[in-house]
């Protein structure tokens, strides 16, 4: 798309887009280190960078695998890495901003597409304007910016089409690339990052999206800075400047179309009809040369060639000349985020979201409910209509167990719907669109009713099925301890994949655990010979209260035969007349008479703890 593409309405659509504050960011002396695995020693990744860029332009970092681009742009946008700061500043119209402000103008575009599978590109697009843009803008305001940015981006034909997720196929990988960098675009930032934009498009895509993140810069004065790895000539020409980097080092900053000038400097000359790129790629690589070490002394000569120019003497001036505006970029920061949506508002999308997506992606609970199905008629086949006989006490115990011990284990299932709603956050976070709170709130209340309709399948099943004690109030009760039971087991793989994001140790941490709950609950082993190191975690052991609580469904009021010679198995009162009250058998398996109200307070309790610990968790992760 050419800037005549643009039409008067696109002017006015998108105003939210216009800078008119930040006049430039600059880079001076960035110096990072990281130690070294074998000789223990500091190795830099970035050794006394510098780069500025003004408001309108868009700039190019380029260079070799492993130069340390990505490393920069990292640092420039804030965000953290591994590599320790020795020296540097970035500066916004010549001043140092706070964490805080600066994310509130910036956005940065991942080079991996962490989007929602189950949302369509639409759908993507239009959250990401409501989690953003101003509390007034209307509805129709909002989707009339998503389809401008979605033609733009040659995604108005896949506009309803799903992303994909891993049962149903979505856009391409190219096209996600496009989506990522439209779905950060139409929050407003002043001053754009991204990481790789090109990666995975074609020649005519790459094009494409770098014209139209250039018009941009230009038409709305924002500040564009990407790292590229090889551009065509046509795409290279596109920026207004070129960082060029190579062993964390600067070997070249300036306009894209000086380049060849410069070079020819230098008396290395670029042939005419070949791409300037990459001949200056395969100019400062040191990777596959027979003789590395002569490549390295060769791009360390590039690099002093660089530091005695002219070009790097007037980056210098023109680095310390932006300090004398100290224009702080206040007023429109505090415009921007009073129009920004409340914590409120910001839930309530975030909600909608999640259902969306609960009821589009099966992976979330659809293939969990099926196996929970699946599990209640298992369990409520194999112990077939109970009787009330001694010969029975065991199985009543066991399809107790069962159903809360089965149910807790398998929850582990949920933590790949979560990882990729986790990846979503942390992008999001970063951007300044929500934060854990808002995270938190509205994955719990999203998976309350899908959760309840579990428990409750679970329950008419396996509950008729077993024979059960058949009245209401014991059917209910046994379904909402499953509920509890289940929501709490939820909110453990929350926990634990909120601390390890990733499917594989989320499942070792929840298994160990789901273990030492087993064990402890009462059941394996009686709570008067669990030994003292273990009653620790009985007391606080989630399934204890729902196992207790199914138990005295069933065996409080009832009384179990005994044997036809009037052997009973437990000491029984009323032996006389061949009976043993179940308040006996819960007394010998160590389960007190206890409020109903207080076990699920507890359970709530320690529902609360697992959300809350989760929520600290994503606060203090960087």
């Amino acid at each position: 798309m050419s800037t005549s593409d643009f039409t008067p309405r696109d002017s006015i659509d998108q105003e939210f887009l216009q800078n008119t504050s930040v006049q430039n960011i600059a880079w001076q002396d960035v110096t990072l280190t990281v130690r070294d695995r074998r000789t223990k020693e500091p190795k830099a990744l970035l050794d006394g960078v510098n780069g500025m860029v003004q408001a309108g332009e868009c700039c190019a970092l380029m260079g070799p695998s492993g130069c340390g681009k990505s490393t920069l742009l990292s640092f420039l946008s804030r965000r953290p890495t591994k590599a320790k700061v020795e020296g540097g500043q970035v500066l916004v119209n010549g001043i140092r901003l706070s964490d805080l402000d600066f994310c509130a103008m910036s956005c940065f575009v991942e080079q991996d597409d962490n989007l929602i599978g189950a949302l369509t590109v639409f759908e993507t697009m239009m959250y990401s304007s409501l989690l953003s843009n101003k509390r007034d803008a209307t509805t129709e305001e909002h989707k009339f910016r998503c389809s401008r940015l979605l033609t733009a981006f040659g995604l108005e034909e896949q506009a309803q089409q799903l992303v994909g997720t891993a049962f149903r196929k979505g856009i391409s990988d190219g096209q996600k690339r496009r989506l990522s960098v439209a779905s950060q675009i139409i929050t407003g930032p002043r001053i754009l990052f991204l990481d790789e934009p090109t990666s995975g498009l074609d020649s005519v895509a790459s094009y494409e999206v770098i014209n139209y993140l250039s018009t941009l810069a230009k038409r709305h004065n924002l500040i564009v800075i990407c790292s590229i790895h090889q551009p065509s000539a046509s795409v290279l020409n596109l920026f207004d400047k070129l960082m060029l980097m190579s062993r964390g080092t600067l070997q070249y900053f300036g306009e894209s179309n000086g380049l060849v000038e410069y070079y020819n400097g230098l008396d290395i000359h670029i042939p005419q009809h070949v791409n300037p790129a990459e001949y200056a790629l395969e100019t400062i690589s040191t990777d596959f040369y027979k003789d590395h070490a002569v490549a390295v002394q060769r791009v360390s000569e590039l690099h002093y060639s660089w530091k005695c120019s002219n070009k790097a003497q007037e980056l210098k001036r023109a680095i310390s000349t932006a300090g004398y505006t100290k224009e702080y970029p206040g007023s429109e920061l505090r415009a921007m985020s009073s129009s920004r949506p409340g914590i409120a508002f910001r839930t309530r999308i975030l909600l909608l979201q999640a259902f969306t997506k609960s009821y589009r992606d099966v992976v979330v609970y659809g293939i969990r409910y099926l196996m929970y199905v699946v599990l209640a008629i298992i369990c409520g086949t194999h112990w077939l209509q109970l009787k009330s006989h001694q010969d029975y006490i065991q199985s009543f115990l066991s399809i107790a167990f069962a159903g809360s011990a089965f149910m807790a284990f398998t929850a582990s299932s949920y933590a790949p719907a979560f990882i990729e709603d986790y990846k979503q956050f942390v992008k999001a976070r970063r951007n300044g669109l929500y934060g854990a709170t808002e995270f938190m709130v509205s994955n719990f209340i999203a998976g309350i009713p899908y959760t309840f309709i579990t428990a409750l399948t679970h329950s008419v099943i396996n509950y008729w099925l077993s024979g059960l004690t058949p009245t209401a109030d014991a059917f209910f009760q046994w379904t909402m301890w499953q509920f509890l039971n289940l929501l709490a087991a939820e909110s453990q793989t929350v926990l634990v994949t909120s601390m390890a994001p990733n499917f594989v140790v989320a499942l070792v941490l929840h298994s160990m655990l789901m273990v030492i709950w087993l064990i402890v609950c009462g059941f394996l082993v009686l709570p008067h010979l669990t030994n003292r190191f273990y009653k620790f975690f009985y007391h606080f052991c989630f399934m204890r209260f729902p196992f207790e609580g199914m138990l005295r469904t069933q065996f409080k009021g009832r009384l179990f035969d005994c044997d036809s010679s009037c052997h009973c198995m437990y000491p029984s009162p009323l032996q006389s007349q061949c009976k043993i009250p179940g308040e006996v058998v819960l007394k010998a398996f160590g389960v007190k008479d206890m409020a109903m109200a207080k076990g699920v307070g507890i359970v709530l309790a320690i529902i609360l703890a697992f959300r809350l610990i989760s929520w600290l968790m994503l606060r203090i992760k960087k």
